[in-house]
């Protein structure tokens, strides 16, 4: 992630490439995303699907813009599509959203993975 974020400061100086610079960011949205979805996975023990299928979109939209779509074959877009038709649906219908409330203020990451590791060494799977 911070190879990614210093390779976009670089970015700067030099002339603009959209693909190159909307690709990154992307890129950095879905690594905060699945860091999110590990968070959710060790404090409640779940997984969180509809979290898993967004991320399965974004990562397809960001491989489309950055191959461009003219680039790409057309029966591969047409798969594409069925491909996002089909996640849609399973995530309208097939994956229930469990609304996170968090019920404790944040502490540092050091501190809940501490909090973490001492609550298995307590209790071991």
């Amino acid at each position: 992630m911070l190879k990614t974020i210093t390779g976009l400061l670089l970015n700067l100086f030099q002339p603009y490439e959209f693909r190159t610079i909307a690709a990154e960011l992307i890129y950095i949205l879905v690594l905060i995303e699945i860091y999110r979805l590990l968070i959710i996975y060790l404090r409640e023990h779940r997984v969180a699907v509809d979290v898993m299928i967004e991320e399965g979109i974004v990562s397809a939209l960001r491989e489309i813009i950055l191959y461009g779509v003219l680039e790409i074959d057309p029966f591969k877009i047409i798969g594409i599509s069925f491909l996002f038709i089909a996640l849609l649906f399973l995530l309208r219908y097939g994956a229930i959203r469990k609304t996170e409330i968090e019920t404790d203020a944040r502490e540092g990451f050091m501190t809940e993975m501490r909090r973490t590791v001492d609550k298995y060494r307590k209790n071991p799977l």
